[in-house]
């Protein structure tokens, strides 16, 4: 919550006065957006930028941004693309908050990069490079140096297509390729030191448990 309209109480000022009394950098508070409902452009390796300025893969992290800034927040209208939107407009018919906050230097997205997009692995190592390319540059243009964290969510699946509807092989597509991935993408040339890729595995799914608990890591990212 950035903002109680309700109390009229400025949350995140009143969590960063709590992180600045216990000696926290008080711009890390912060709360993560989700990435897994944006569309997946035709050509994995595409992207185009919305009216926020950021690619449009990164809609929801740019609206959020623009929210805790003060600035109007939501989907822009008038996309242009058949599959991701691009371009747009900011209407005067969404919303902005009271006030606004600096720049958050905690990046926490939930990526979805294996949401099953594609049916090959090559291509969803093309997208994931793509992604994390256009996140190392929302980095460079809206943290302009700043020390900073990126921490991403949603990264490695299970080899169970009850509980995920892609394969485990998947996951190491997106980490080393072939052809792209995290490896080879400018987030992790650039600023792989502040980069957290989180595991994020279904434990239960519809019919019952369907991973150990705790789950069990081994290469290629497979739970055993």
């Amino acid at each position: 919550m950035i903002y109680d309209n309700i109390t009229d109480r400025d949350v995140m000022a009143e969590l960063a006065t709590k992180m600045t009394n216990r000696g926290f950098d008080p711009q890390r508070v912060t709360m993560s957006s989700v990435s897994g409902n944006i569309p997946a452009p035709a050509n994995a390796g595409y992207s185009c930028n919305t009216i926020y300025g950021d690619s449009a893969l990164l809609q929801p992290l740019s609206a959020l941004t623009s929210a805790i800034a003060g600035g109007k927040f939501g989907v822009p209208q008038g996309l242009s693309g058949s599959t991701l939107g691009c371009g747009g407009t900011l209407s005067s018919s969404l919303p902005s908050l009271k006030t606004g906050h600096p720049p958050r230097t905690v990046v926490d997205v939930h990526a979805s990069i294996g949401s099953d997009r594609y049916p090959a692995a090559s291509q969803e190592a093309t997208f994931a490079n793509n992604y994390y390319n256009q996140l190392w540059n929302f980095v460079q243009i809206r943290l302009s140096g700043q020390a900073h964290k990126v921490v991403l969510g949603e990264t490695g699946p299970v080899d169970n297509y009850g509980c995920s509807p892609y394969p485990y092989q998947w996951a190491d597509a997106w980490v080393n390729g072939p052809g792209g991935g995290y490896v080879s993408s400018t987030l992790f040339q650039n600023d792989k030191a502040n980069v957290v890729l989180r595991p994020w595995l279904s434990t239960a799914y519809q019919n019952g448990w369907c991973t150990l608990y705790p789950n069990v890591l081994n290469p290629p990212y497979k739970v055993n």
